[in-house]
């Protein structure tokens, strides 16, 4: 916010799974939000790169998703494939990830087991 945007421009599609509340065209605290994509299809933009001559990364083999986030516990259902690319290829990062996505998961089931014994 620092850089006080007018516009942003986003990637998200309709088509996608997981979409954010923001549609195109909003102004949202005095930003404009323009999805350009939105309308588009996987395979519209897998021949957009091509033609661009974009080199895709070696993990869209495992997943077409984002590697960003790698503690994010959001969609981890839609994540498992790329978990499984970081084993293979980035065995380090992925013990250090599965360690802390594990003690994520121990902590909320300690959380759910005292709300079910309260209920």
């Amino acid at each position: 916010m620092e850089l006080k945007p007018e516009r942003i421009y986003r990637g998200q599609r309709k088509e996608e799974k997981y979409t954010s509340p923001v549609e195109s065209g909003m102004t949202i605290g005095g930003i404009e939000y323009i999805f350009p994509l939105e309308d588009w299809s996987d395979l519209q933009v897998d021949k957009f790169l091509v033609q661009q001559g974009v080199n895709l990364p070696a993990f869209y083999e495992f997943s077409d998703k984002s590697l960003d986030c790698w503690h994010c516990t959001a969609y981890l259902d839609e994540r498992v494939r790329q978990i499984q690319w970081l084993k293979l290829h980035e065995p380090e990062k992925h013990a250090k990830i599965a360690e802390n996505l594990l003690k994520i998961r121990g902590a909320v089931e300690a959380k759910v087991a005292f709300l079910d014994a309260a209920l």
